[in-house]
């Protein structure tokens, strides 16, 4: 696998903040990943020559899967605008050599692509290069189907970083938190 999109070592972002748990999973599951970034937040170089740089890496990852008869995976996160359009060149890039593409979408803009129809034309266009599409909720799986987005499209919602999701699931004491019912229910307004 070689997921692509934000850097991981930056946290900005809902996909930066949820990127240690992909690859978390990836570890847990011991499925041999690499990261390529295309794109990082905090630097002007790291929003268009990372992208320019990411593509000789991910053709010579391909080439080399290839050779030892191994399939390849390139698994994206795109958000909005310049993001997909960025993506979408690395999946079409990708798929060109013989990956299989997987596109997660996270862009909350999604709904304006596909209620206009000049946008919903160009981001099919983008997302021509996924083989698969990934979305966040079953609501957005629904949105893309009734919009005639024609790959499969699957629901992966965003994991926890680590150290929330030792949180998440760590024992609770007995003692009720204020504000909360008596089976643990949160009240709010």
């Amino acid at each position: 696998v070689i997921l692509t999109g934000t850097d991981p070592s930056s946290r900005k972002g809902g996909i930066g903040f949820a990127m240690a748990g992909y690859i978390e999973a990836l570890e847990r599951r011991d499925i041999p990943y690499r990261s390529i970034p295309t794109y990082h937040p905090d630097d002007f170089r790291g929003r268009w020559l990372l992208f320019v740089l990411a593509l000789p890496r991910i053709l010579a990852d391909i080439r080399s899967a290839r050779r030892k008869s191994k399939g390849v995976v390139v698994y994206s996160h795109a958000g909005a605008g310049v993001s997909l359009v960025r993506e979408g060149v690395v999946l079409a890039f990708s798929k060109l050599f013989g990956a299989s593409t997987v596109v997660q979408i996270h862009a909350p803009q999604t709904e304006k692509y596909l209620t206009n129809r000049l946008k919903k034309v160009l981001f099919k266009i983008a997302l021509s290069g996924a083989d698969r599409i990934a979305v966040l909720t079953p609501w957005w799986q629904n949105r893309f189907i009734q919009a005639g987005i024609t790959q499969p499209v699957y629901v992966i919602s965003n994991p926890l970083p680590p150290s929330l999701l030792k949180q998440a699931i760590k024992k609770r004491k007995k003692n009720r938190l204020p504000g909360t019912t008596k089976n643990g229910n949160i009240l709010s307004l």
